[in-house]
């Protein structure tokens, strides 16, 4: 519902105005429906990130005459417009935050794929490729790359030479080379030579390098065993060769194929993960692997989650594993139809339950056949799931959270297009990409997405990084729903250590564009229907408001509203000034916002509140 402005009120007059004895000893003047509350603002300069992340930065774009369309290292050229999903591909990283993929710049077909290795073009399709010696061109470039801790980078390729054109072309060091070729034999002496196509490609930490050769070739290959997965050397599994042991079916059947692109290792290569199909029944074939064992087949239960039916036929829908060897996987079961992701055989999310355990929002397929579109974790032991939820609005019903617990982005959130640190462009996530995301040791989380404007319409593409801020406090004191029905939340992210000094509240939920005031107290206290708002007042003892310049800030439309606090300047009741936060202090946080009845009459209503103990 939108809100109109309320006549008379503007943000700097709701600050200038409050009674000098506002909020002590929760005797208040301030809220209900007097001219003192926060007004519902319009056209705001300024706007709130998601619950729990820092502002959400337009890296690249392929939105014409912004200036992250500029393609690096190519002058003059900006990276190909449309509303399609394949402007910008996958991301691929490592946790210490290298990171690579490819994108389409706007020139020929020819010459259009470019690989950006840390926000830099290092190869682009139809350049001299400098592991053949510059003889041939390099080719289009397979989706699957791979970086390693210090930066070094693999993918495969398919250069312009007319025979042993496949590459798994290498940069280590900064110097080009390759991993494996067309024709190169196959490890262990079997006599096979690698043919046909040579894709999947992972790097590990040390340089050595893993691909999945389909077709081989040579006297004693036949149709029976010609793929191969191999990594640093070493053949891991063989078509028609090897039965991954563990197997969920009780039998021995040997691999028949790998799936495109899902072949994953840790960092030092100690863990390895597949997805591929078996011979045997096509109804249970489907598996995924780990270090030679079967973790999850077609066909049955998923172990340990409680579930009664089994995996769906073609009922695994994606699968990774992070560089410290966690491994994930998503998919739905049979008959039930009920979507999962599960990380270590641990359940993380499923159809109809909580998105958190205290959260009443719920994962949901209503909007999108298999609801989760994504999953991905650092080397610290943190991960992100992404998929679509029951929330009321379906413009904001596709989200992305943080260990289970934190919101870092959702559907519809504002995105900082040009990197002036301000939510003021009028571009907002339109949709994420499947599986388009990479989460550093920094807890830094980059994502593919589609931008719109405020009509909803589509703009293009973008590559957008999310800063995740730890939440820290209690939250505590159960906000009263508003006039969208929703109950206004508050968290606290960041730390609580003063010396670090980075706490940032962030209100959320609350109307589109209404004005919210951020108080602060030293004790926990609960009034009902404070000062004649809808609300409760659940801060007390030496109650003071925050009214620094920027402070006092309106909702942006998705109605969150966010607070840097400076542990050395918390303000003191009755305009007495500010103390600094001292280690063992215990503070209370809540924001007061405008509302409106839906009679259209002004009132006021608040969120939850957040205790926090500074160290």
């Amino acid at each position: 519902m939108a809100l109109q402005e309320p006549v008379l009120f503007l943000a700097c007059a709701a600050a200038l105005t409050l009674p000098s004895a506002a909020f002590q000893d929760a005797h208040v003047l301030f809220g209900g429906r007097s001219t003192d509350a926060p007004p519902v603002g319009a056209n705001p300069t300024t706007a709130a990130a998601s619950l729990g992340s820092g502002l959400p930065t337009v890296l690249f774009s392929n939105l014409p005459g912004t200036t992250s369309a500029a393609v690096p290292g190519v002058p003059g050229v900006e990276f190909e417009p449309g509303l399609d999903t394949n402007h910008f591909d996958r991301i691929y990283g490592h946790p210490n935050g290298h990171w690579v993929m490819t994108a389409l710049a706007d020139l020929p077909s020819s010459r259009d794929e470019c690989l950006i290795v840390n926000g830099e073009v290092v190869m682009q399709e139809g350049m001299p490729a400098p592991w053949t010696g510059g003889a041939e061109n390099c080719g289009t470039i397979d989706t699957r790359c791979a970086i390693n801790g210090v930066g070094d980078v693999a993918f495969a390729t398919n250069t312009s030479g007319t025979t042993a054109d496949d590459y798994v072309a290498t940069r280590i060091g900064g110097v080009w080379g390759y991993g494996a070729r067309e024709d190169d034999a196959l490890p262990g002496g079997s006599g096979a030579v690698l043919s046909g196509t040579i894709d999947s490609s992972v790097i590990l930490d040390s340089g050595a390098v893993g691909y999945a050769a389909d077709k081989l070739a040579g006297t004693a290959v036949t149709d029976v065993d010609d793929d191969a997965l191999v990594l640093d050397g070493n053949v891991l599994l063989r078509m028609g060769v090897t039965a991954p042991t563990g197997q969920i079916s009780g039998n021995g059947e040997f691999i028949e194929s790998f799936d495109l692109s899902d072949f994953w290792v840790s960092g030092d290569g100690s863990r390895w993960l597949v997805q591929g199909d078996l011979e045997g029944s096509t109804s249970l074939d489907d598996v995924v692997i780990v270090n030679g064992a079967v973790v999850l087949q077609e066909g049955f239960i998923l172990p340990n989650t409680g579930f009664t039916d089994p995996v769906d036929t073609n009922g695994i829908k994606g699968v990774s594993m992070d560089a410290a060897g966690h491994w994930f996987a998503r998919g739905d079961n049979d008959g039930t139809e009920q979507d999962w992701v599960v990380r270590d055989g641990e359940l993380l999310g499923a159809t109809g339950g909580p998105v958190t355990l205290l959260d009443p929002e719920q994962w949901s397929d209503a909007q999108l056949a298999g609801c989760f579109f994504g999953h991905v974790g650092n080397g610290r032991g943190d991960y992100v799931i992404a998929g679509m939820t029951d929330h009321p609005d379906t413009a904001r019903d596709a989200v992305i959270f943080f260990n289970s617990s934190q919101e870092v982005a959702r559907e519809s959130d504002p995105v900082d297009l040009d990197g002036n640190g301000i939510l003021d462009d009028g571009v907002f996530i339109d949709s994420f990409g499947d599986d388009d995301l990479f989460l550093n040791d920094d807890r830094e989380l980059f994502a593919v997405v589609t931008l719109k404007d405020a009509a909803g319409d589509r703009l293009g593409q973008a590559l957008v990084r999310f800063e995740i801020r730890p939440e820290v406090g209690e939250a505590y004191c159960d906000a009263v729903p508003n006039s969208l029905g929703l109950s206004a939340s508050l968290g606290a992210f960041g730390s609580n250590s003063i010396s670090q000094n980075q706490l940032v509240l962030v209100a959320a939920e609350m109307p589109p564009y209404a004005y919210g005031l951020f108080i602060v107290g030293r004790q926990r206290d609960l009034v009902l229907g404070f000062a004649g708002s809808d609300g409760s007042l659940c801060v007390k003892d030496t109650v003071a408001r925050f009214l620094d310049p920027g402070d006092v800030m309106p909702a942006d439309a998705a109605g969150r509203a966010t607070l840097e606090v400076d542990l050395n300047a918390i303000p003191l009741p009755l305009s007495a000034g500010v103390v600094s936060a001292m280690p063992g202090d215990t503070f209370t946080f809540q924001c007061w916002y405008r509302d409106l009845h839906g009679t259209g009459t002004n009132t006021s209503n608040l969120t939850n509140a957040v205790e926090i103990t500074f160290e």
